[in-house]
This record gives structure tokens, C-alpha cells and sequence, in this order.
């Protein structure tokens, strides 16, 4: 099965042909662009993008930081200021002229190694795009006690701190982001941050971001029945399973307790300036204020079949579009998780490719 789904590189794409100039026109003409005519289960929808041989090499240190460099990138460390986690990336510069950058950011328990960051940046980069896929704190070359995860509260200043020095060091190039999964709350929480609209010109893009952080902790926790959630229950013991391979690496909760909320517990207690308690730490790390104040447009990719962010926590998150005009939805029905490169790869690769070329002059 496994073999029969794997993700393969995104196909050129077919821009739509419009000029838009404000954000009704830009969502007009992305809304436009044909989608293919695909039912498939949310379970083969998220199977090829799982990439599973290189999950098992993430989850532990130094091997969550091994791996070969992508054909036209290039290594890049670059300290920031106290507070403020390194960018450890990969890097497509940008060619002459004034194409975006996009920072591709991956999701929870992968790295900038993972398969579905590889070939999305890949195709921004034959697109003409520049290129950044940095590893989060937590992950890949950050896996480390220093870098606790802060579900996007301290990973967002982290993205306008990286997205700051890019457009320093490539003048005229604005800067994007694109954010799977965690990823996509991350780069949410960034277009939230007060400097976020001088900084990231060319807007941001979600893909399957978690939101209504206590629905989506009690769904990921709850008793799995075969009966009421059939194979999808994989990916929530697959979660489960992935937290207690990295904590018990790093010495952090009750060893044998694989509940999200455990791990939640240990951690506010760790960091208590963020919580201090489970409830005020989710309450901060709600993407959907971000949303409703972006300054810069902001799209937001979502399946109605994802079997691991409850379909009933996008209801923040269409709220907050509706307060926004910069902010867009688009629900496709099937795609599983984060699976729209895998289901839909030429609307997917479209819609990119359009959203970039356009949203800096909106």
C-alpha cells in the first residue's frame, strides 16, 4: 500500500491568467483554476505524504539532522538575535529581478528532510521562486531541549526573525511563507506578528493548519474505536507514537504515557511563561486571530476528510476569514491530511504558483 502511494513531483503548473490588484480579484482568480475530478480516502490521501522510512530518522538526534542536500539548494546557518531560533535551512536563491522568496515550513515530527516540503520547494524553485526550507525548533537539525515547541507562539517571531534577514539580504525579493500542518499554524501565528505585513510582502499560504487547539488535543487523545474512525485511527496512534519515540530521546514526560496532553502538562511546566496552565498556553496558540489581523493576503487550504485535524476546528478559522478580506478558505473535499500534493497536484501546484506570483501587489 505504502508503495502504491507515494508522492511524486508536482507537474508544471497552468497559472491563471488574471491581473488582480486587490483581494477580491486575487481569491476570484485563484477560485478559478480547475480542480481535478479525484475521490480518494482520507487514509491514501495522507499515506503519501507520510513518508514514513525518513519519520522513523526524524524523531532522534543526530539523525533528525542527516540527510542530502535537494538538487539546486544549498546549506544555510544563520544565528539570530537572543531568543530567537537559528535558521537552519536549505536554500534556492532567487534569480535576477524581483520573484518572491517562499519559506516552506514542515509539519509536527518531520523536518526540512520530509519528502512533501522537498517536492513542494522544488517546484517553487523550477517556478522561479526563491527557496527556504529550515528545519522548526524541535525538529531536524533543532531537535533539542533548548528548542521546546511552542505550537507556533515563539515558531512565528522565529519566521519574522528568518523572513527579516532574507529580505536584507535580497533586497527587492518579497518574502512568502507556505506552512503544512503545525507548520501551517506556525506561518499563521507569523502573519499575526506586527511587523509581519512589512516583512512578508508576498502574503502566506496554510495548508491544513491546526486550530481550535483544545478540539483538536481531545480528538488526537481520545479512546480510538476501529469501528467509529475505521483506518484513519493509524495516524492518531502513528502521532502517538512519534511523541513517545522524541520524548523519551529528550527526557521529557512520564515515560509511557503517549497522551498530547501529558506532554502539554510537562511542558507548561518546563516553560511556564507560556501557559502557565494546558488551557492559557492553547488559548495563546490560536492561529485565528493571526488571521483576522494579517495585513498581507492570507490563504488557507483545508480538507473536509482530514482524519487528523477535526473538520469542526475550521469553524475558528472560517470566523476569522470573515473578519478579514485579505483572508481566504478553500475546503476541497477530499485530500486527507496535508494530501492535496499528492491528490490534487496540478490544482495544488496551480494554486501556488498563482497565489505567489500575485498576492505582493495586493
Amino acid at each position: 500500500m505504502l508503495g502504491g502511494c507515494s508522492l511524486h513531483r508536482l507537474p508544471d503548473p497552468a497559472v491563471a491568467a488574471c491581473s488582480p490588484e486587490d483581494p477580491p480579484s486575487l481569491w476570484k482568480c485563484i477560485s478559478a483554476i480547475p480542480r481535478e475530478s479525484r475521490e480518494e480516502s482520507a487514509l491514501t490521501s495522507t499515506l503519501r505524504v507520510s513518508d514514513a522510512a525518513r519519520k522513523g530518522k526524524d524523531q532522534e538526534s543526530p539523525s533528525a539532522c542527516e540527510g542530502s542536500t535537494p538538487l539546486g539548494f544549498a546549506p544555510i546557518r544563520v544565528d539570530m538575535e537572543a531568543g530567537r531560533a537559528p535558521l537552519n535551512a536549505w536554500i534556492a536563491p532567487p534569480p535576477e529581478g524581483s520573484s518572491p522568496i517562499v519559506v516552506v515550513v514542515h509539519g509536527v515530527f518531520d523536518s526540512k528532510h520530509t519528502k512533501y516540503v522537498r517536492v513542494t520547494g522544488d517546484l517553487l524553485r523550477r517556478q522561479g521562486f526563491g527557496v527556504v526550507i529550515p528545519d522548526m525548533r524541535w525538529h531536524g537539525c533543532l531537535l533539542d531541549r533548548k528548542w521546546l515547541p511552542m505550537l507556533g507562539i515563539e515558531e512565528g517571531p522565529d519566521l519574522v526573525a528568518w523572513g527579516g534577514w532574507l529580505a536584507k539580504e535580497y533586497p527587492g525579493h518579497p518574502i512568502g511563507l507556505l506552512g503544512f500542518s503545525m507548520g501551517g499554524t506556525s506561518v499563521l501565528h507569523a502573519m499575526g506578528e506586527a511587523e509581519a505585513a512589512d516583512v512578508f510582502r508576498a502574503g502566506a499560504v496554510a495548508v491544513c493548519p491546526a486550530a481550535a487547539l483544545p478540539r483538536v488535543l481531545q480528538h488526537l487523545d481520545a479512546k480510538l474505536f476501529f469501528a467509529d474512525s475505521g483506518m484513519t485511527i493509524v495516524f492518531r496512534r502513528e502521532f502517538r507514537s512519534y511523541l513517545r519515540k522524541r520524548t523519551k530521546h529528550l527526557g521529557s514526560p512520564p515515560e509511557g504515557d503517549t497522551r498530547f496532553k501529558s506532554f502539554l502538562d510537562w511542558l507548561v511546566t518546563a516553560l511556564p511563561e507560556i501557559g502557565p496552565t494546558v488551557p492559557e498556553f492553547l488559548a495563546r496558540a490560536d492561529p485565528a486571530p493571526s488571521v483576522a489581523r494579517s495585513g498581507r493576503p492570507v490563504l488557507i487550504l483545508a480538507t473536509a476528510n482530514d482524519p487528523v485535524i477535526p473538520v469542526s476546528a475550521n469553524d475558528d478559522l472560517v470566523r476569522a476569514v470573515a473578519l478579514n478580506p485579505r483572508a481566504f478558505l478553500i475546503e476541497t473535499p477530499f485530500g486527507g491530511h496535508i494530501g492535496q500534493p499528492g491528490t490534487l497536484p496540478k490544482w495544488f501546484a496551480s494554486v501556488l504558483t498563482t497565489f505567489f506570483r500575485y498576492s505582493p501587489r495586493i
